[in-house]
């Protein structure tokens, strides 16, 4: 083959190249024109290869998107003839859109060694680009909303206790006030208007602890001092406190016997509070006549297993996904003796975790509700 067939064979393997890449390509003069511009631009830019041939560097694509000083730079390089490496441009696409690109390239010579220009390749990297922004924009809102939340939750910690404290003075007045430890009060509605506000106040109360407590956790700055607990005194105490609030609801609450053997080492007071809340939920979702009850077992794991049962009116199916999440409040037609914050069910379930615990919740609408609260056998110091 002679030099002229394998010149012209040279260049057609490179135009076959040029034309398959799904980068394009380019040479430019030594005054940054372009001679030669492969078809993989129609994709990129909507522009056929003729309409950059003869347009300098900067005239097209290099010109639009770079700062004065990067150009600056961009130019030393190419003056000093020097290979560069995925320079980023911009260019409005003939369709309108913004296309982001890079474009890397080299200086090459004559056989004598006289420059003659550069040549190199330029990629679309706008989808990468795009991808990297939405992921930015994402973390972005995602830290907004996790400083808000965290301001909100130092907003809690802070008010709850400016709201307790002229509450507990209401509360304070009105039970002394009930008592008549000053003498009557002249008139029997007076009496019924105390205990309007004695049971208003300590509904609000109770409120106001749940969102300290969420507010706490949420902080990490929940305290617990864990001790060996008779597990059957927590359970009698939760079961008094939960009889005084049903009184009047109509559901009885019962307890199984439970072995004075169980002691476990948890914070006492998490546990009655988890057992306080299963408890007046059931009994304030349970209707007159039907039943609430606790029992106590051990599973084949070793495991100590808390089940507060009830046979009420039961979860909707639609709405167990949700039941954990706060704010969840049930229906004002079903709730009887007043609706909380919704935190019930979230507290006893972080509560229960901070003890090395679970809670799971089975409930079927019509039916009834079963709460199970489980305490691992790492946590359980004495058993029957």
């Amino acid at each position: 083959m002679d030099t002229q067939a394998r010149l012209r064979e040279s260049e057609q393997r490179f135009r076959d190249f040029a034309e398959s890449s799904s980068h394009w390509l380019w040479e430019l003069d030594r005054e940054l024109r372009y001679t030669f511009v492969s078809d993989g631009v129609r994709a990129m830019t909507g522009l056929p290869p003729e309409a950059y041939v003869g347009l300098r560097l900067f005239d097209t694509h290099a010109g639009q998107g770079m700062d004065p000083a990067a150009k600056r730079q961009f130019l030393e390089v190419l003056d000093k003839r020097e290979p560069f490496m995925d320079v980023p441009v911009v260019q409005t696409a003939a369709d309108g859109r913004i296309r982001h690109l890079r474009i890397s390239g080299r200086p090459f010579y004559g056989e004598e060694g006289q420059f003659l220009g550069h040549r190199g390749t330029t990629r679309d990297v706008t989808p990468q680009h795009d991808a990297e922004a939405d992921s930015a924009r994402w973390r972005q809102a995602r830290d907004i909303a996790a400083a808000a939340d965290l301001a909100k939750t130092r907003f809690l910690a802070n008010m709850s206790h400016e709201l307790r404290t002229p509450l507990n003075a209401i509360l304070g007045f009105s039970e002394i006030m009930g008592e008549q430890l000053f003498g009557p009060l002249g008139h029997d509605n007076y009496r019924g208007y105390v205990r309007d506000i004695a049971v208003s106040g300590r509904h609000l109360l109770g409120i106001i602890n749940d969102l300290l407590d969420m507010s706490k956790i949420e902080l990490g700055q929940f305290q617990q001092t864990p001790e060996n607990v008779v597990l059957a005194e927590v359970v009698d105490e939760a079961v008094r406190m939960a009889r005084g609030y049903a009184q009047g609801l109509g559901p009885t609450i019962e307890a199984a016997l439970v072995d004075e053997s169980w002691i476990i080492h948890v914070d006492r007071r998490s546990i009655r509070q988890i057992l306080l809340n299963l408890l007046s939920n059931s009994a304030k979702f349970t209707p007159a006549g039907h039943r609430v009850w606790v029992r106590v077992e051990g599973d084949r794991d070793g495991n100590l297993i808390v089940v507060v049962a009830d046979t009420g009116f039961g979860i909707p199916t639609d709405r167990m996904t949700t039941i954990f999440e706060p704010f969840q409040r049930a229906t004002a037609e079903q709730a009887r003796g007043g609706r909380g914050a919704g935190l019930g069910l979230w507290l006893s379930r972080s509560l229960a975790e901070l003890n090395g615990g679970s809670l799971h919740i089975d409930s079927r609408e019509g039916e009834g509700t079963t709460a199970t609260l489980a305490i691992p056998a790492s946590r359980i110091v004495q058993r029957p």
